[in-house]
């Protein structure tokens, strides 16, 4: 039912499974980063449903951080589509994979302004002057719809649990931003019947992104999903767990234990890992491992590839 929604033709396939090893711990990683030909992860996860129908010559607008992981790929989705993008920015620490993100953003819309705090993007994203045929992506790409890709994502794990790609693990780890992923992923892991918990590891301020908001969308997401068919019966209650102790003080900011271990397994396994979300949730991830004795997974989001590519 899930797939009757529209989508964009984006190439989206099943992402790989492997394990990943690390002074002695061993954590079953979902390569989402893999799960498109170009700017993987889990925000194509959601722009294959929101950029659904995007014709060329149409226009794109979103809002986000100065180095948005978000704002880049929807940037290049929608390119990819024939649409172009223009998106209002807040300043936010920056590191050198973020400083990247932040150049390309500028590189790929029609237009990407800096303006003085989130605050005043968001009001400037509200106020902008409506053009013709175009088409709003949400911060985050989270909205009842945007989830219904991680909810997706979420059937596709749980099918390669079936097929035994990896063993059922007692926690998944994903970073926590607008809390979208965590939130479709614990609806869909639910819906699968597979008992584990989302364990949201959060990368920004406390303020708005708290077990309130994701029990909001938790029920947002279920009511668009039931609207398609499903009874409600099909959807049990799912719940997602914040982790908040590798935050490192401030959204960008790099966590030392958390760079230390991306280096390691950058240079053992080749992964891509940036310091604002992915790195923080691998480190949560290899630290719950270490006193574990049930599987424990770690979602990978953020594609690295274009990082190599002049």
């Amino acid at each position: 039912m899930l797939d009757t929604l529209p989508r964009a033709p984006l190439g989206l396939v099943e992402s790989p499974i492997e394990e990943w090893k690390a002074d002695g711990v061993s954590v079953w990683v979902k390569r989402d980063d893999r799960n498109t030909p170009v700017m993987g992860g889990n925000k194509a996860r959601a722009l294959e449903l929101l950029l659904a129908g995007l014709q060329k010559g149409d226009r794109v607008a979103t809002v986000g951080g100065v180095g948005s992981t978000h704002i880049l790929a929807t940037a290049v989705h929608a390119a990819r589509l024939g649409a172009v993008t223009r998106c209002w920015r807040w300043p936010h620490e920056l590191h050198p994979v973020a400083t990247r993100v932040a150049d390309a953003i500028a590189a790929n819309c029609e237009s990407s302004p800096v303006l003085g705090g989130a605050a005043r993007a968001l009001a400037a994203a509200f106020l902008r002057d409506r053009r013709a045929r175009e088409r709003w992506v949400p911060f985050g790409g989270t909205s009842a719809v945007g989830m219904v890709g991680h909810m997706k994502a979420a059937l596709e794990f749980a099918l390669q649990v079936e097929r035994a790609d990896c063993p059922a693990p007692s926690m998944i780890f994903v970073p926590l931003g607008t809390g979208g992923t965590a939130t479709g992923l614990a609806v869909g892991l639910a819906t699968a019947g597979l008992k584990t918990r989302v364990m949201a590891v959060r990368c920004g301020p406390r303020t708005g992104v708290d077990a309130a908001w994701l029990a909001w969308l938790s029920w947002h997401l279920r009511r668009r999903v039931e609207r398609l068919g499903v009874s409600s019966d099909q959807l049990p209650p799912a719940s997602v767990t914040i982790v908040h102790d590798v935050f490192a003080g401030a959204y960008a900011r790099p966590h030392p234990g958390a760079e230390a271990l991306a280096a390691t397994l950058e240079a053992h396994v080749g992964a891509g890992l940036d310091a604002t979300y992915s790195a923080k949730a691998c480190y949560a991830a290899f630290q719950h491992a270490r006193s574990s004795r049930t599987p424990v997974l770690f979602w990978h989001t953020f594609d690295a590839r274009w990082l190599s590519r002049p």
